[in-house]
């Protein structure tokens, strides 16, 4: 089939022609599906009664029939996005509810990947026959495990395209799982049911559908007031898990010291209590060992995973450092949070030949084999057995995980210290001390023990002569320009007052163009982009290597309110003619 300005009433009849044969091919439909994804005529009213008529008989001759089909469902769930993305309706089907209602009832009989398909068969019914299913069906997907319902990104994917054509923003989502989702028959729900509610919004929304979208923070009250209510009835096991879906999603989102401390005051001070309440009935005590004289010769890390970013690197480099003094026994924690991504073994291999001893907290779970369905009080009790094991005398934690919290409550350690690495409002009980490797001027009622700490050369300078060329290569390719300003690191950190500075820099030095460098939710940048009137200026990379990039940016235009970190000094250490500018008003 084609379709252009010249023959478009051919096309609407061939169509109609093809899809009322009695024998047709899949590839027939996907071939339509594909000339309607590129010229989206179907959107344009003008050609409404066409597009009714031709999806009626794709409704009646080819879906309704084949209801039960479930392996033809990514083909009918594209046909049913181009429905929703424009305004055709189409008469009721005298069948489709008595077929949806079928479907519905065998659901229970039916493994969890075809409990899945039926869902989204029976969306695709009712979006067809004009009937709002939209809420009924979040509502019964998201207590699925996710994990269950794909077998390949792909499929992950395919749902995204769905989850778009259902909801025009992550807010509008969000809205629907506030009020649909998460409310107070969350408490009635088993905790396998409970979890699957956030990984949904963790691992599909968070990180595909709209990843990384500011629109996550609609459902955090509702996510706030659930916390809360867990450690009112002492669902202990909620309560420790509900921390890692909270913790990534706020954390990630905030910009400003104030905003850290509204997560303290609501997550981890409530959780420290509720922890110290009941640490001696779950058979805690607290570790009442001494600091000796010499401050002990065993110091251990806790990390929440390692791979190449910058804080990684850090902690390498003062380990290379601390080995170099002597006698002391170094541990790396490293807490395995699989929900993010699993270490990087170059990283692991590189602490390893340190000499230093690395150990995964979530092999030390006995239901590691369980996925993202483990316990994580367990993990937070295998830390600390491990750490009293190994008889830790000086434990240095980064905070804003569970294990961290649990083991600062429960006093694990003789010296408890917190390593900030940004959020200097992290308090909970037990901290002894508050240390921190940059002086960013912002302070508060803590005291902290600043201290130099440069990243190894070999992080700094890694293969400077390749990356110099790559740099060459991409400037060649970018807008023309006399000067490239930028930042790198995470988009979140792109706050809106932030991108209107850019812009007016921009407005008032024409031969300039922005790099904005990271990975994060590039779709609204991109439109904040376009509403500023800078779309050929502005330019939105997605991720980069920083070592690559930090050649490529002549001027590094650091974020406000939450600065840049490694990634500015990575980008001065490129040399002397690279220049960082404070944003600050």
């Amino acid at each position: 089939m084609d379709n252009n300005s010249t023959n478009l009433e051919e096309y609407f009849i061939k169509s109609k022609e093809v899809f009322s044969r009695s024998s047709l091919s899949i590839d027939e439909i996907n071939s339509f599906i594909k000339i309607e994804n590129q010229t989206r005529n179907h959107a344009k009213p003008e050609y409404n009664d066409h597009y009714v008529e031709i999806f009626t008989i794709l409704r009646d001759r080819i879906i309704i029939p084949n209801a039960g089909k479930l392996d033809l469902i990514n083909t009918f769930e594209n046909l049913s996005v181009i429905i929703r993305n424009s305004s055709i309706r189409l008469k009721p089907h005298p069948q489709a509810d008595s077929i949806c209602t079928s479907l519905l009832n065998s659901i229970g009989q039916n493994e969890l990947i075809w409990q899945y398909n039926i869902l989204r068969m029976v969306l695709i019914i009712n979006t067809f026959n004009h009937n709002d299913w939209r809420d009924q069906f979040i509502t019964r997907l998201f207590d699925l495990p996710s994990a269950a319902c794909f077998k390949s990104m792909n499929d992950v994917y395919q749902l995204g395209n769905v989850f778009r054509s259902l909801f025009n923003t992550c807010e509008d989502l969000m809205y629907c799982l506030e009020k649909h989702v998460f409310t107070d028959v969350f408490f009635g729900k088993d905790l396998t049911t409970q979890r699957s509610n956030f990984m949904w919004v963790l691992e599909v929304i968070w990180n595909i559908v709209f990843k990384e979208s500011p629109g996550h923070m609609v459902i955090i009250p509702a996510w706030f007031k659930l916390f809360s209510k867990a450690i009112e009835i002492d669902d202990k096991e909620l309560v420790f898990y509900m921390h890692m879906p909270l913790s990534h999603i706020y954390l990630n989102m905030c910009h400003t010291q104030e905003e850290f401390k509204v997560f303290n005051d609501k997550v981890e001070i409530p959780l420290s209590k509720y922890i110290q309440k009941k640490m001696r009935k779950w058979g805690f005590k607290p570790n009442k060992k001494k600091l000796p004289d010499n401050n002990g010769k065993k110091i251990a890390f806790v990390y929440d995973r390692l791979v190449g970013n910058s804080p990684v690197k850090l902690l390498i480099s003062l380990l290379t450092y601390l080995k170099e003094e002597g006698d002391l026994e170094l541990f790396v924690y490293d807490m395995g949070y699989v929900e993010k991504a699993k270490s990087d073994p170059a990283m692991i291999e590189e602490v390893k030949n340190l000499g230093i001893t690395y150990i995964n907290n979530h092999d030390l779970i006995a239901d590691a084999q369980n996925g993202h369905h483990y316990s994580h009080f367990d993990k937070a009790v295998k830390l600390r057995e491990q750490t009293i094991k190994d008889d830790i005398y000086i434990l240095i934690m980064t905070g804003n995980r569970m294990p961290s919290g649990f083991m600062f409550a429960t006093r694990t350690a003789p010296m408890q210290i917190f390593w900030d690495h940004g959020n200097h409002e992290y308090d909970v009980k037990n901290i002894d001390k508050r240390i921190c490797h940059f002086d960013d001027t912002y302070r508060n009622s803590f005291e902290f023990e600043r201290f130099e700490l440069k990243m190894l050369p070999k992080y700094l300078k890694q293969e400077e002569e390749t990356n110099k060329k790559k740099a060459a290569d991409i400037k060649k390719k970018l807008p023309e320009h006399n000067v490239v300003l930028g930042s790198i690191g995470r988009l979140m950190k792109l706050s809106d007052e932030y991108i209107e500075t850019v812009a007016e820099i921009l407005e008032t030095n024409p031969d300039t163009i922005y790099l904005a460098c990271g990975s994060g939710n590039t779709e609204e940048l991109a439109k904040k982009v376009v509403e500023l009137g800078l779309k050929d200026r502005f330019i939105i990379t997605g991720w980069i290597d920083p070592q690559v990039y930090g050649y490529v940016i002549d001027i590094y235009l650091n974020t406000f309110p939450l600065e840049g970190g490694e990634s500015v000094n990575e980008f001065i250490a490129k040399g002397e003619d690279k220049y960082v500018v404070s944003m600050q008003k």
